[in-house]
């Protein structure tokens, strides 16, 4: 299967996560699509964090995709610096294969705390 950067990619999943501790990580969850279930397996291509305020110089967000839920297989792990913006994105060169439901964990990274979080994904299911 070959990729054609002409195809047209839009978001396939928005989380919120409100009031995020400081240096805290969100619990492993599925990405979903916007309309509700998991996604069962898909080409992921990218990632969007927002933020509903940067706390200064050090505000960063790690977000990491797994293959799985155990988390063990990290298929993407990316730091996203949030300042002085307060949404940053990834895509990627080339889409990611991933052959069963994606899961995701997303950590504050010097944030100050409270932070609330939306993050979308980029992904092209596969059937």
């Amino acid at each position: 299967m070959s990729y054609s950067t002409k195809e047209i990619w839009t978001p396939i999943a928005r989380e919120a996560h409100d009031s995020v501790a400081d240096d805290a990580t969100t619990t492993i969850a599925p990405i979903r699509a916007l309309g509700g279930g998991n996604i069962p397996k898909g080409l992921l291509l990218g990632v969007q964090l927002t933020v509903n305020a940067s706390s200064g110089g050090s505000h960063k967000a790690i977000v990491k995709v797994y293959s799985e839920a155990a988390g063990t297989y990290i298929v993407l792990d990316e730091t996203l610096d949030l300042n002085p913006n307060t949404q940053e994105s990834k895509l990627l060169s080339s889409p990611i294969p991933i052959f069963g439901t994606p899961y995701y964990t997303l950590t504050d990274v010097s944030g100050g705390g409270s932070k609330n979080y939306t993050i979308v994904f980029y992904m092209k299911p596969l059937a």
